[in-house]
Protein backbone atom coordinates (compact mmCIF):
# COMPACT_ATOMS: atom_id res chain seq x y z
CA UNK A 1 0.00 0.00 0.00
CA UNK A 2 3.01 2.35 0.94
CA UNK A 3 6.51 2.63 -0.72
CA UNK A 4 9.74 4.06 -0.19
CA UNK A 5 10.16 7.35 -2.08
CA UNK A 6 12.72 8.34 -4.28
CA UNK A 7 16.13 9.35 -2.86
CA UNK A 8 16.02 13.30 -2.17
CA UNK A 9 18.01 15.10 -4.56
CA UNK A 10 21.60 15.74 -4.25
CA UNK A 11 22.06 18.43 -1.32
CA UNK A 12 23.21 22.09 -2.92
CA UNK A 13 25.84 23.72 -1.86
CA UNK A 14 24.94 27.01 -0.30
CA UNK A 15 27.53 30.33 -0.06
CA UNK A 16 27.12 33.61 1.27
CA UNK A 17 26.68 36.86 -1.32
CA UNK A 18 26.91 40.04 -0.71
CA UNK A 19 24.14 40.51 -2.46
CA UNK A 20 22.29 38.76 -5.26
CA UNK A 21 19.35 40.88 -6.37
CA UNK A 22 16.49 38.37 -8.22
CA UNK A 23 13.66 39.44 -10.19
CA UNK A 24 10.97 36.41 -9.87
CA UNK A 25 8.02 36.96 -13.35
CA UNK A 26 5.16 35.93 -13.64
CA UNK A 27 1.30 36.09 -14.53
CA UNK A 28 0.06 35.78 -11.02
CA UNK A 29 -3.64 35.43 -12.19
CA UNK A 30 -4.44 32.13 -10.52
CA UNK A 31 -3.28 30.92 -6.96
CA UNK A 32 -2.16 27.17 -6.49
CA UNK A 33 1.65 25.53 -5.75
CA UNK A 34 3.80 27.77 -8.25
CA UNK A 35 1.75 31.04 -6.00
CA UNK A 36 2.51 29.19 -2.54
CA UNK A 37 6.32 28.52 -3.43
CA UNK A 38 6.78 32.30 -4.57
CA UNK A 39 4.97 33.28 -1.35
CA UNK A 40 7.61 31.38 0.51
CA UNK A 41 10.67 32.59 -1.29
CA UNK A 42 9.33 36.13 -0.18
CA UNK A 43 8.77 35.80 2.89
CA UNK A 44 11.26 33.72 3.90
CA UNK A 45 14.17 35.79 1.88
CA UNK A 46 16.89 36.11 4.58
CA UNK A 47 17.01 32.64 5.03
CA UNK A 48 20.01 33.51 2.71
CA UNK A 49 22.47 36.08 3.35
CA UNK A 50 22.17 39.12 0.34
CA UNK A 51 18.95 37.39 -1.29
CA UNK A 52 17.40 40.71 -2.55
CA UNK A 53 13.86 38.64 -4.59
CA UNK A 54 12.00 40.98 -6.54
CA UNK A 55 8.35 40.39 -8.63
CA UNK A 56 7.33 41.05 -11.96
CA UNK A 57 3.87 40.63 -12.44
CA UNK A 58 0.86 40.95 -15.12
CA UNK A 59 -2.33 40.16 -13.23
CA UNK A 60 -3.22 42.09 -9.89
CA UNK A 61 -5.08 39.31 -7.50
CA UNK A 62 -4.32 37.51 -3.97
CA UNK A 63 -0.60 37.00 -4.95
CA UNK A 64 0.26 40.65 -6.29
CA UNK A 65 -1.62 41.55 -2.80
CA UNK A 66 -0.12 38.74 -0.46
CA UNK A 67 3.84 39.46 -2.02
CA UNK A 68 3.41 43.66 -1.30
CA UNK A 69 2.51 42.55 1.97
CA UNK A 70 5.30 40.31 2.42
CA UNK A 71 7.42 43.36 2.13
CA UNK A 72 9.04 42.84 -1.16
CA UNK A 73 9.16 45.22 -4.13
CA UNK A 74 6.36 44.27 -7.16
CA UNK A 75 6.29 45.43 -10.60
CA UNK A 76 3.10 46.02 -12.61
CA UNK A 77 4.02 44.85 -15.72
CA UNK A 78 0.68 45.31 -16.95
CA UNK A 79 -1.91 43.15 -18.38
CA UNK A 80 -1.10 41.02 -21.50
CA UNK A 81 -2.86 39.39 -23.91
CA UNK A 82 -0.83 37.15 -26.24
CA UNK A 83 -3.36 38.14 -28.78
CA UNK A 84 -2.50 41.52 -28.49
CA UNK A 85 1.20 42.60 -29.59
CA UNK A 86 0.43 46.31 -27.81
CA UNK A 87 0.20 44.68 -24.91
CA UNK A 88 2.77 42.76 -25.16
CA UNK A 89 5.78 44.94 -26.30
CA UNK A 90 4.25 47.43 -23.38
CA UNK A 91 4.70 45.05 -20.85
CA UNK A 92 8.40 44.13 -22.38
CA UNK A 93 9.02 48.24 -22.13
CA UNK A 94 8.41 48.34 -18.16
CA UNK A 95 10.39 45.02 -17.80
CA UNK A 96 13.36 46.54 -19.92
CA UNK A 97 13.45 49.44 -17.73
CA UNK A 98 12.89 47.41 -14.43
CA UNK A 99 15.61 45.19 -14.99
CA UNK A 100 18.11 48.52 -15.70
CA UNK A 101 16.67 50.53 -12.78
CA UNK A 102 16.84 47.78 -10.43
CA UNK A 103 20.10 46.26 -11.39
CA UNK A 104 18.88 43.01 -11.68
CA UNK A 105 21.12 40.12 -11.28
CA UNK A 106 19.61 37.36 -12.53
CA UNK A 107 15.59 36.51 -13.57
CA UNK A 108 13.42 33.57 -12.77
CA UNK A 109 10.61 32.38 -14.92
CA UNK A 110 8.01 30.42 -14.00
CA UNK A 111 6.12 28.89 -17.08
CA UNK A 112 6.85 29.01 -20.75
CA UNK A 113 3.83 31.67 -21.11
CA UNK A 114 6.41 34.30 -19.19
CA UNK A 115 9.40 33.05 -20.38
CA UNK A 116 8.10 32.87 -24.09
CA UNK A 117 7.10 36.69 -23.66
CA UNK A 118 9.72 38.03 -21.16
CA UNK A 119 12.98 36.26 -21.90
CA UNK A 120 13.84 38.03 -25.25
CA UNK A 121 13.83 41.28 -23.63
CA UNK A 122 15.75 39.79 -20.36
CA UNK A 123 18.64 38.58 -22.90
CA UNK A 124 18.56 41.58 -25.01
CA UNK A 125 19.76 43.54 -21.23
CA UNK A 126 22.37 40.64 -20.56
CA UNK A 127 20.10 39.40 -17.34
CA UNK A 128 21.05 35.69 -17.28
CA UNK A 129 17.36 33.86 -17.36
CA UNK A 130 16.70 30.91 -15.11
CA UNK A 131 13.87 28.75 -15.80
CA UNK A 132 12.15 27.56 -12.61
CA UNK A 133 10.20 24.41 -14.09
CA UNK A 134 7.19 23.60 -12.24
CA UNK A 135 5.51 21.60 -15.29
CA UNK A 136 5.95 19.35 -17.47
CA UNK A 137 7.42 20.37 -20.66
CA UNK A 138 4.55 19.95 -23.30
CA UNK A 139 4.27 20.56 -27.54
CA UNK A 140 1.96 23.43 -27.00
CA UNK A 141 3.29 26.39 -29.57
CA UNK A 142 4.50 28.46 -26.51
CA UNK A 143 6.89 25.96 -25.24
CA UNK A 144 8.11 25.97 -28.72
CA UNK A 145 8.17 29.97 -28.66
CA UNK A 146 10.17 29.50 -25.41
CA UNK A 147 12.85 27.74 -26.44
CA UNK A 148 14.04 29.59 -29.09
CA UNK A 149 15.71 31.68 -25.99
CA UNK A 150 16.72 28.69 -23.68
CA UNK A 151 17.44 29.73 -20.08
CA UNK A 152 21.28 29.18 -18.69
CA UNK A 153 19.73 26.89 -16.30
CA UNK A 154 16.26 24.85 -15.39
CA UNK A 155 15.33 24.77 -12.01
CA UNK A 156 13.61 21.40 -11.07
CA UNK A 157 10.84 20.56 -8.63
CA UNK A 158 12.02 17.43 -8.81
CA UNK A 159 13.54 14.62 -9.99
CA UNK A 160 10.90 13.77 -12.35
CA UNK A 161 10.62 17.07 -13.97
CA UNK A 162 13.76 16.95 -14.71
CA UNK A 163 14.03 14.12 -15.74
CA UNK A 164 11.59 15.17 -18.30
CA UNK A 165 13.12 18.48 -18.84
CA UNK A 166 16.46 16.07 -19.92
CA UNK A 167 14.57 13.76 -21.95
CA UNK A 168 12.71 16.76 -24.26
CA UNK A 169 15.59 19.23 -23.96
CA UNK A 170 19.17 17.17 -24.77
CA UNK A 171 22.01 19.26 -23.15
CA UNK A 172 19.60 21.57 -20.82
CA UNK A 173 21.63 22.58 -17.80
CA UNK A 174 18.66 21.08 -15.21
CA UNK A 175 19.33 21.22 -11.89
CA UNK A 176 16.86 19.64 -9.06
CA UNK A 177 16.06 22.21 -5.82
CA UNK A 178 12.50 21.01 -3.82
CA UNK A 179 11.12 24.34 -3.66
CA UNK A 180 10.36 26.07 0.17
CA UNK A 181 7.31 25.85 1.49
CA UNK A 182 6.03 28.10 4.44
CA UNK A 183 5.26 25.03 7.02
CA UNK A 184 2.54 26.53 9.23
CA UNK A 185 2.11 25.07 12.65
CA UNK A 186 -1.39 23.55 12.03
CA UNK A 187 -2.70 24.64 15.54
CA UNK A 188 -1.24 25.32 19.15
CA UNK A 189 -4.05 23.22 20.84
CA UNK A 190 -5.67 20.69 18.13
CA UNK A 191 -8.25 19.26 20.19
CA UNK A 192 -9.67 22.93 20.30
CA UNK A 193 -9.11 23.67 16.68
CA UNK A 194 -10.82 20.23 15.58
CA UNK A 195 -14.02 21.00 18.12
CA UNK A 196 -14.52 24.60 17.01
CA UNK A 197 -13.84 24.13 12.83
CA UNK A 198 -16.04 20.67 12.74
CA UNK A 199 -19.01 22.65 14.83
CA UNK A 200 -18.51 25.73 11.94
CA UNK A 201 -18.91 23.08 9.12
CA UNK A 202 -21.54 20.92 10.97
CA UNK A 203 -19.48 17.87 11.36
CA UNK A 204 -19.17 15.47 14.16
CA UNK A 205 -16.30 15.08 16.29
CA UNK A 206 -16.59 11.35 15.93
CA UNK A 207 -16.73 11.48 12.22
CA UNK A 208 -13.63 10.52 10.31
CA UNK A 209 -12.97 13.48 8.04
CA UNK A 210 -11.39 12.70 4.87
CA UNK A 211 -10.00 15.93 3.26
CA UNK A 212 -8.92 17.12 -0.17
CA UNK A 213 -7.54 21.05 -0.84
CA UNK A 214 -7.00 22.06 -4.49
CA UNK A 215 -8.17 23.72 -7.70
CA UNK A 216 -11.13 21.36 -9.62
CA UNK A 217 -9.26 19.93 -12.13
CA UNK A 218 -9.74 16.02 -13.03
CA UNK A 219 -6.51 14.99 -12.91
CA UNK A 220 -6.26 15.53 -9.24
CA UNK A 221 -8.84 12.28 -8.27
CA UNK A 222 -11.84 14.20 -7.07
CA UNK A 223 -13.98 11.55 -9.12
CA UNK A 224 -11.92 8.36 -8.24
CA UNK A 225 -11.79 9.62 -4.42
CA UNK A 226 -15.32 10.23 -4.51
CA UNK A 227 -16.31 7.00 -6.15
CA UNK A 228 -13.48 5.29 -3.47
CA UNK A 229 -15.62 6.72 -0.94
CA UNK A 230 -18.99 5.39 -1.94
CA UNK A 231 -17.95 2.06 -1.63
CA UNK A 232 -17.09 1.99 1.96
CA UNK A 233 -18.78 0.28 4.52
CA UNK A 234 -22.06 1.17 5.65
CA UNK A 235 -20.79 1.09 9.32
CA UNK A 236 -17.95 4.10 8.93
CA UNK A 237 -19.13 7.15 9.99
CA UNK A 238 -17.25 9.78 7.63
CA UNK A 239 -17.23 12.73 6.12
CA UNK A 240 -15.31 14.44 3.30
CA UNK A 241 -14.14 18.15 2.72
CA UNK A 242 -13.10 19.53 -0.48
CA UNK A 243 -11.31 22.29 -0.38
CA UNK A 244 -11.09 24.87 -3.45
CA UNK A 245 -13.12 26.23 -5.79
CA UNK A 246 -13.71 26.56 -9.56
CA UNK A 247 -11.99 28.72 -11.39
CA UNK A 248 -13.38 29.53 -14.49
CA UNK A 249 -16.33 27.76 -16.58
CA UNK A 250 -15.13 24.81 -17.24
CA UNK A 251 -14.14 24.21 -13.89
CA UNK A 252 -17.62 25.29 -12.35
CA UNK A 253 -19.09 22.34 -14.93
CA UNK A 254 -16.44 20.03 -13.52
CA UNK A 255 -17.80 20.44 -9.90
CA UNK A 256 -21.40 20.22 -11.04
CA UNK A 257 -20.81 16.88 -12.55
CA UNK A 258 -18.83 16.16 -9.08
CA UNK A 259 -22.02 16.95 -7.30
CA UNK A 260 -23.77 14.68 -9.44
CA UNK A 261 -21.78 12.07 -8.86
CA UNK A 262 -22.11 12.18 -5.36
CA UNK A 263 -25.93 12.27 -5.34
CA UNK A 264 -26.05 9.50 -7.63
CA UNK A 265 -23.30 7.67 -5.30
CA UNK A 266 -25.58 8.33 -2.42
CA UNK A 267 -23.05 10.15 -0.55
CA UNK A 268 -24.23 13.58 -1.28
CA UNK A 269 -25.09 14.14 2.40
CA UNK A 270 -21.46 13.42 4.10
CA UNK A 271 -19.56 15.29 1.11
CA UNK A 272 -19.04 18.97 2.18
CA UNK A 273 -18.04 21.52 -0.75
CA UNK A 274 -16.43 24.51 1.12
CA UNK A 275 -14.99 26.50 -1.29
CA UNK A 276 -11.84 28.91 -1.06
CA UNK A 277 -10.84 28.67 2.35
CA UNK A 278 -7.91 31.40 3.78
CA UNK A 279 -7.70 28.85 7.16
CA UNK A 280 -5.90 25.62 5.44
CA UNK A 281 -3.61 24.86 7.96
CA UNK A 282 -6.74 24.88 10.22
CA UNK A 283 -9.41 22.98 8.26
CA UNK A 284 -6.19 20.29 7.73
CA UNK A 285 -5.78 20.11 11.25
CA UNK A 286 -9.57 19.07 11.85
CA UNK A 287 -9.47 16.26 9.44
CA UNK A 288 -8.55 12.80 9.68
CA UNK A 289 -6.70 12.11 6.70
CA UNK A 290 -5.60 13.85 3.36
CA UNK A 291 -6.73 12.06 -0.10
CA UNK A 292 -5.74 13.24 -3.17
CA UNK A 293 -5.52 10.26 -5.96
CA UNK A 294 -3.98 12.13 -8.77
CA UNK A 295 -4.84 10.47 -12.49
CA UNK A 296 -2.34 13.04 -14.19
CA UNK A 297 0.85 13.58 -12.47
CA UNK A 298 1.71 16.50 -9.93
CA UNK A 299 5.42 17.25 -10.60
CA UNK A 300 5.78 18.15 -6.56
CA UNK A 301 3.26 18.51 -4.56
CA UNK A 302 2.57 21.39 -2.16
CA UNK A 303 -0.26 20.23 -0.93
CA UNK A 304 1.19 16.85 0.43
CA UNK A 305 3.76 18.82 1.84
CA UNK A 306 1.05 20.98 3.67
CA UNK A 307 -1.33 17.75 4.85
CA UNK A 308 1.90 15.95 5.80
CA UNK A 309 2.97 19.43 8.04
CA UNK A 310 -0.96 19.62 9.65
CA UNK A 311 -0.21 15.56 11.05
CA UNK A 312 -2.19 14.32 8.42
CA UNK A 313 -1.56 10.76 6.56
CA UNK A 314 -1.37 11.24 2.69
CA UNK A 315 -3.18 8.85 0.24
CA UNK A 316 -2.21 9.53 -3.41
CA UNK A 317 -0.81 8.04 -6.59
CA UNK A 318 1.99 6.60 -6.83
CA UNK A 319 3.00 9.00 -10.42
CA UNK A 320 5.06 12.06 -9.96
CA UNK A 321 6.53 13.96 -7.79
CA UNK A 322 4.33 12.03 -5.56
CA UNK A 323 6.93 9.07 -5.42
CA UNK A 324 9.70 11.42 -4.17
CA UNK A 325 7.62 12.89 -1.23
CA UNK A 326 5.48 9.90 0.23
CA UNK A 327 6.81 7.10 1.89
CA UNK A 328 5.85 4.60 4.78
CA UNK A 329 6.44 7.30 7.26
CA UNK A 330 3.70 9.39 6.69
CA UNK A 331 1.31 8.04 3.88
CA UNK A 332 0.09 5.61 1.29
CA UNK A 333 0.55 5.31 -2.16
CA UNK A 334 -1.87 3.77 -4.70
CA UNK A 335 -1.84 2.64 -8.57
CA UNK A 336 -3.52 5.59 -10.31
CA UNK A 337 -7.27 5.19 -11.58
CA UNK A 338 -7.82 1.31 -9.03
CA UNK A 339 -10.35 2.97 -7.40
CA UNK A 340 -10.73 -0.78 -5.63
CA UNK A 341 -7.05 -0.20 -4.07
CA UNK A 342 -8.41 2.93 -3.21
CA UNK A 343 -11.03 2.22 -1.35
CA UNK A 344 -9.22 -0.50 0.55
CA UNK A 345 -6.89 2.24 1.55
CA UNK A 346 -9.37 4.37 3.13
CA UNK A 347 -11.64 2.06 4.47
CA UNK A 348 -8.53 0.54 6.48
CA UNK A 349 -7.11 4.06 7.56
CA UNK A 350 -10.65 5.21 8.46
CA UNK A 351 -10.84 1.50 10.73
CA UNK A 352 -7.61 2.27 12.02
CA UNK A 353 -6.34 5.08 14.18
CA UNK A 354 -3.30 3.92 15.42
CA UNK A 355 -2.41 3.34 11.89
CA UNK A 356 -3.32 7.07 11.16
CA UNK A 357 -1.84 8.26 14.60
CA UNK A 358 1.29 6.59 13.64
CA UNK A 359 1.44 8.13 9.28
CA UNK A 360 0.19 11.20 10.80
CA UNK A 361 3.46 11.57 13.44
CA UNK A 362 5.69 10.98 10.73
CA UNK A 363 4.47 13.98 8.63
CA UNK A 364 5.69 16.83 10.06
CA UNK A 365 9.48 15.65 9.69
CA UNK A 366 9.21 14.51 6.45
CA UNK A 367 7.87 17.87 5.07
CA UNK A 368 10.67 19.76 7.05
CA UNK A 369 13.29 17.09 5.29
CA UNK A 370 12.08 18.51 2.34
CA UNK A 371 10.98 22.06 1.85
CA UNK A 372 12.17 23.81 5.04
CA UNK A 373 12.72 27.28 3.89
CA UNK A 374 15.60 27.81 6.23
CA UNK A 375 17.48 24.85 3.97
CA UNK A 376 15.94 25.46 0.54
CA UNK A 377 15.89 29.09 0.09
CA UNK A 378 19.75 28.74 0.74
CA UNK A 379 19.84 25.92 -1.82
CA UNK A 380 17.90 28.30 -4.71
CA UNK A 381 19.89 31.13 -4.22
CA UNK A 382 23.11 29.05 -4.43
CA UNK A 383 21.71 28.05 -7.91
CA UNK A 384 20.81 31.16 -8.80
CA UNK A 385 24.12 32.70 -8.01
CA UNK A 386 26.06 30.02 -10.15
CA UNK A 387 23.45 31.22 -12.97
CA UNK A 388 25.21 34.85 -12.55
CA UNK A 389 28.34 33.93 -11.64
CA UNK A 390 28.64 32.12 -15.39
CA UNK A 391 27.08 35.22 -17.27
CA UNK A 392 29.40 37.23 -15.65
CA UNK A 393 32.48 35.15 -16.38
CA UNK A 394 31.59 35.01 -20.21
Amino acid sequence: MSATAAPLPQTVATRETSRLRVLFVHSGNIFGGVENLLLAVARHRTAAAGFDPEFAMTFEGRLERELRGSGVVVHDLGHVRIRRPDLVWRARGRLARVVRDRAIDVAVTQSSWSHAIFAGPLAAAHVPVVRWAHGLPHRHWLERLAARRPPVLFVANSRFTADAVEQTMPGAAVRVCYGPVTLESAVADRATNRRQVRASIGTPESAVVFVQVGRMEGGKGYSEHLDALARLPSGVEWECWMVGAPQGAWQEQFQTALEEQTRQGGIDRRVRWLGIRHDVPAILSAADIYCQPNTYPETFGVTFIEAMAAGLPVVTSRIGGARELVDGSCGCLVEPGDVAELASVLSRLAADPAERARLGAGGPARARQLTDPALQVPALVSLLLDAADARRAS
